[in-house]
Formats: C-alpha cells, sequence, structure tokens
C-alpha cells in the first residue's frame, strides 16, 4: 500500500523526464486559477441578478455581501499560495497544497452554516460538497504521484 520513496539529489531529480510543471501537475494549477475565476465570476452574476455591479455588491454591508467577500478573499488566497508553492517549488508543496484545500473546504463550510441568508447558505453547501469531491481527488494525485515527489521532494520511487 506505502510506497518506498528513495531521496536522491536535486541535479538527478532536474534531469528526470518526470520533473516539471508539466501533465496533471499543470492542470492542476490551471484548475485552481480557473476556480478562483469562476468564484468571481459567478458572485459578479448573481450581483448583477439584483441590480449591482460587483464593487457595488463589496460596497455594502449585508451578510451575504460580507460572504461573498470572505469567499473571493479565501479563493485569491488559496490560488497565490498554491502558486507561490509551485514557483518556488517548495519541498512542503504536497503537504502545504493539501492542507490549503483542506482548510478551503472546512470555511467554505464554515461560512455556509455562519450566514444568515438561506439562499447562500444552500450555494454553499453545494460548493462545499463540490469543493470536497475535487479536494480528494487532487490530494489523492499530489500523494501518488510520481512527478509531484521528484518536482517537488526530490524523491523517485524505490524498487525493493
Amino acid at each position: 500500500m506505502f510506497k518506498n520513496w528513495k531521496e536522491i539529489p536535486a541535479h538527478e531529480a532536474r534531469s528526470h523526464i518526470l520533473y516539471g510543471i508539466k501533465g496533471w501537475l499543470a492542470v492542476f494549477m490551471f484548475v485552481i486559477m480557473m476556480s478562483t475565476l469562476g468564484e468571481i465570476g459567478r458572485i459578479n452574476l448573481e450581483a448583477q441578478a439584483i441590480g449591482l455591479t460587483l464593487s457595488q455588491l463589496f460596497a455594502t454591508d449585508t451578510p451575504a455581501a460580507t460572504a461573498y467577500k470572505i469567499i473571493i478573499i479565501l479563493d485569491l488566497i488559496v490560488f497565490v499560495a498554491i502558486g507561490w508553492l509551485i514557483a518556488y517549488k517548495h519541498i512542503m508543496f504536497r503537504i502545504a497544497a493539501s492542507a490549503i484545500m483542506i482548510a478551503r473546504c472546512l470555511v467554505v463550510l464554515l461560512i455556509g452554516i455562519l450566514t444568515p441568508v438561506p439562499e447562500i447558505g444552500g450555494a454553499l453547501a453545494i460548493d462545499f460538497i463540490t469543493l470536497t469531491f475535487w479536494s480528494v481527488v487532487w490530494i489523492i494525485y499530489l500523494h501518488r504521484s510520481e512527478r509531484v515527489r521528484i518536482t517537488f521532494e526530490n524523491r523517485v520511487l524505490h524498487a525493493k
């Protein structure tokens, strides 16, 4: 069940065929970016439906506007944090990205529970289910991927 990972020198890792931000790892970053932009777009459409621009919605002090502000700030933090970890090929990328995705799901759940506006709570419940599903998929990928281990941790799968 558990794989045996062997640490290799950084120069060997860089010359490995699986080294780099390619394949599913590039898709992962693209999905994070598009989900952030998609969430901003969704909130913008909801603002337009009530006759406001996004900036006007954020200027209001309603519970709905506060929930939306938190969601957008959260998504931007997730995007920047994971993007930074990838750009700098941080050794803790796999663990940190997993923790960030779990925290994001929990914050969305908490906002959904605490928001006094039923429509937003319902929408966030659906967001929570979707986020949780995709977070589980991506976390499994991050922990099983040889590309992730080689690129960020300089480790290769070691046959016993």
